[in-house]
């Protein structure tokens, strides 16, 4: 019988499936970015910053208003009253503006802002989502172990009874089968409240209803398809180039000079053109101004705005936008600082689950064969039935830190993905 049992304890899968509705980690990805409202919100943020961008670049477009009036005079020497009207249309365009041209270049700068804004919180929601994902597959494959177990002690205590109530066994052999049984009972329970616990995690991650989700499907064993650089410092130097961060940080930089340029643009004289034509008649009745033929007048020149002194409003703005600029060097040379520092981290931590998951792996085979030898010797009655249970305990608990392992490696792999940016081509999600 106690072979039996241990048998179906090493043929368990490595992933537990409830009945109902499940969620493989390419679903759950794909309802994040769709459920998620940052990921809405920063969409929306694109076309605010679309928005203004196509304005800053109709900066050249003229402009045109039209006033019409009625006015009255009277006259006391002689007495007199006098009543005109007037209509007139004015136009203008800027023929020249640099501040206006600044305004351009950083309104296209937040455009790429919000663009790589919208990639580095899509990226972020991926990475939370599978995080949870997988810490709920280790759940579900802690708990399907902790249940094999209970059931084992409970099936090794059901023998140990029948046993003892016909003399075969002693009542200290007995009650220690009973307190195996009741030890291994908390074990099952915090297993289910940590596979309740990731279920919720994982609602919040994917903004689904807890009740909608079930279980998950899939397999620890499953490695991510991430490219992992050869040394550190080759790592880095990708992280650098792609991690969302760094170049957030260099598009704010840019930003920053842009308006430091368009600072500077306030000293720059601007050039319009304007024009107007008007239309406009007088009689000394106010009922015969229609009948009146209207004199017809127009203009066109061009102005030149030469910036002369500004309470110091120029000077202020270009100072401003210097100590902006700097703080922007200083925050990207800080960025890339932590950049590396991070590849440095994940780096270390890939090569340190990779050798943990090597030793987790080999241990379980390890933890096998002492069971089957321990089951044969328990028959042949060369161990007591404690020796059984204890190893029947180190494969469960050896079997539970090789899940561990392989989501330790998931997680470090996932974090290489978004250093390197590889993250958004893990899975197929529609922008």
């Amino acid at each position: 019988m106690f072979k039996s049992i241990a048998a179906v304890l090493m043929l368990t899968v490595s992933f537990y499936t409830a009945e109902g509705s499940v969620l493989t980690l390419e679903e759950s990805v794909s309802a994040a970015c769709s459920n998620r409202a940052e990921v809405s919100q920063a969409e929306l943020s694109i076309r605010s910053a679309e928005a203004a961008h196509l304005g800053s670049t109709l900066w050249f477009t003229p402009t045109v208003s039209a006033d019409a009036g009625l006015s009255a005079m009277e006259t006391e020497m002689p007495e007199s009253e006098m009543y005109s009207s007037s209509i007139n249309i004015n136009a203008s365009m800027n023929l020249f503006n640099l501040q206006s041209i600044g305004r351009r270049r950083t309104a296209s700068v937040a455009v790429s802002i919000a663009e790589e804004a919208s990639r580095a919180t899509r990226a972020v929601v991926i990475f939370d989502t599978a995080s949870s994902w997988y810490s709920v597959l280790q759940a579900q494959a802690a708990l399907e172990l902790a249940d094999l177990n209970l059931s084992t002690q409970e099936e090794m205590f059901r023998l140990v009874g029948e046993k003892y109530n016909l003399g075969m066994v002693s009542r200290y052999e007995y009650l220690s089968g009973h307190v195996s049984l009741e030890n291994t009972r908390p074990v099952q329970i915090a297993a289910s409240a940590s596979l309740e616990n990731a279920l919720g995690s994982l609602s919040v991650a994917i903004g689904q209803s807890y009740n909608e989700i079930e279980s998950v499907e899939g397999s620890l064993d499953e490695e991510l398809q991430v490219t992992i650089p050869e040394s550190p410092e080759d790592l880095a130097e990708i992280a650098i180039a792609k991690s969302s961060e760094v170049i957030l940080a260099r598009l704010s930089l840019e930003s920053a000079s842009t308006q430091t340029f368009t600072a500077h643009a306030g000293y720059a004289p601007s050039l319009r053109l304007n024009g107007t034509m008007g239309w406009s008649n007088g009689d000394e009745d106010l009922f015969e101004l229609g009948s009146n033929d209207m004199s017809r007048t127009s203009s066109v020149g061009v102005s030149l705005h030469v910036p002369i002194f500004s309470s110091f409003g120029t000077e202020t703005a270009v100072k401003t936008a210097r100590l902006s600029e700097l703080s922007a060097q200083y925050e990207l040379s800080s960025v890339e600082n932590d950049t590396r520092q991070s590849a440095l981290e994940a780096w270390n931590n890939i090569l340190s689950s990779q050798q943990r998951l090597v030793g987790a792996n080999s241990l379980v085979l390890e933890a096998q064969e002492a069971l089957e030898i321990a089951q044969i010797t328990y028959e042949a009655g060369s161990i007591t039935r404690l020796d059984l249970e204890q190893s029947i305990l180190g494969f469960v608990t050896a079997r539970e830190h090789r899940s561990e392992a392989q989501l330790a490696m998931r997680m470090a792999e996932l974090n290489i993905a978004m250093l390197t940016g590889e993250i958004h081509e893990l899975w197929e999600v529609e922008e």
